[in-house]
């Protein structure tokens, strides 16, 4: 296996390991939100979200976050390097859309009722931007590396035996 087969395999590993940061993540919102849905009487779910017990929401929005970009980040490098011309024009709008995120996150680009730099804030208080912007171009750029790609033929040699038309 040469040095390039073996970098691209292990960026394969750490998109990987971006995805199941997200899914640790987004699992630890839910627990924590349904965790404060049943032992708070009247409360509903999305209510029990925003009460921001800490530091659990900020460890899975942190993960969210994190693993959402690093799984971009090197989606979006993958497609760019091994990718036919469809994948490569997916992988850019991806990145248009995180680093669009990115930018309202961190101040850069105004967004109503909110003033950065602050990603984590933007990620708590805008759930549906993040994942419109975020998760989903992480999604999205996965399903670019990990989609099956058009066989190539591995030798050029002629059948052996010729179809039978009969």
């Amino acid at each position: 296996m040469g040095r390039l087969e073996r970098l691209g395999t292990r960026a394969r590993l750490a998109l990987d390991a971006g995805l199941a940061v997200v899914l640790a993540g987004l699992a630890g919102l839910a627990l924590n939100a349904w965790i404060l849905y049943l032992t708070t009487p009247g409360l509903s779910i999305v209510r029990a979200y925003h009460r921001k017990r800490e530091p659990w929401t900020s460890l899975g929005l942190g993960a969210v976050v994190a693993g959402s970009t690093l799984a971009i980040l090197l989606g979006v490098v993958i497609a760019l390097v091994e990718g036919s011309w469809i994948r490569r024009l997916l992988a850019l709008a991806v990145l248009a859309a995180a680093t669009t995120w990115w930018l309202v996150a961190l101040g850069i680009v105004a967004y109503p009722g909110f003033t950065g730099p602050d990603p984590l804030r933007f990620a708590f208080a805008w759930p549906i931007e993040t994942a419109i912007g975020l998760v989903t171009p992480a999604v999205v750029a996965a399903m670019l590396v990990f989609t099956p790609r058009e066989e190539r033929p591995t030798s050029r040699m002629a059948p052996v035996h010729p179809e039978d038309d009969t």
